[in-house]
């Protein structure tokens, strides 16, 4: 896919996406100075077209639809109007210009951006990124959202998005009967799970690449726990 793309391009493609969402492709084209704005944008749709069928279930699978995708379905076939399917889209979009909640100033949860995420989202879009404390907020959210539907029975539907393939069926778990996590013992090798998880690598990156990436990442970890201990030892001399 893309063959001309070096793993360079594509980490700025990827990095330059998170960075400022899909809505405006010149702006994401800029951070990519090797390539042009047909270039980019046609790169975009590539991605963006193998991404949604990646997400496609087969229908011919065992498992039973989950109760979401059976209401999805009825509402596509009972609507009328095609536009009305991306009207949660429209609804966030309303919400993200109306009154927010109070909260303190220090809070800085810009719940504009928070709403706009969920509407790119919805679309299939690449949204762009919160800042540290919307995000954090966003995930505190999930998380008690995950907690209110643990209370219900789900096991069928958690196992229906469990046994999930991806579009190559590459698959790094199984799951025993006896519910038992095996794990494939080439998780033991982080860049090669890296290379083939279309999740986490989307774009396919080379090894080289991610090995390089990860070894930066080290590097700038040490230094920075180098620094931590330094101040650590200054701060225990000051209080003797």
């Amino acid at each position: 896919m893309l063959a001309s793309w070096t793993d360079k391009e594509k980490f700025q493609l990827l990095h330059s996406l998170k960075k400022h969402g899909s809505g405006n492709v010149k702006i994401v084209a800029k951070e990519i100075p090797t390539k042009s704005l047909h270039e980019v944008e046609y790169a975009i749709s590539v991605y963006s077209s193998a991404a949604r069928k990646s997400l496609k279930v087969d229908n011919k699978s065992r498992y039973r639809q989950a109760p979401i995708d059976k209401w999805i379905q009825f509402v596509k076939r009972h609507t009328l109007n095609v536009r009305r399917s991306r009207d949660l889209a429209t609804v966030l979009k309303i919400f993200a210009f109306h009154e927010k909640p109070l909260l303190k100033q220090s809070d800085e949860i810009n719940f504009e951006d928070l709403y706009l995420f969920l509407a790119n989202l919805s679309l299939g879009n690449a949204p762009k990124q919160l800042n540290y404390k919307t995000h954090m907020f966003l995930m505190k959210t999930i998380s008690e959202l995950a907690r209110k539907c643990k209370r219900e029975t789900t096991d069928r539907e958690l196992n229906f998005v469990a046994n999930l393939n991806s579009r190559d069926n590459y698959r790094r778990t199984t799951f025993k009967e006896d519910d038992d996590l095996e794990v494939d013992e080439r998780d033991n090798d982080a860049v090669e799970f890296l290379k083939h998880n279309l999740v986490m690598n989307p774009l396919k990156i080379g090894r080289s690449f991610l090995e390089n990436r990860m070894k930066q990442g080290e590097q700038r970890l040490g230094t920075a726990k180098l620094k931590l201990r330094k101040l650590a030892n200054a701060m225990k001399r000051r209080l003797v």
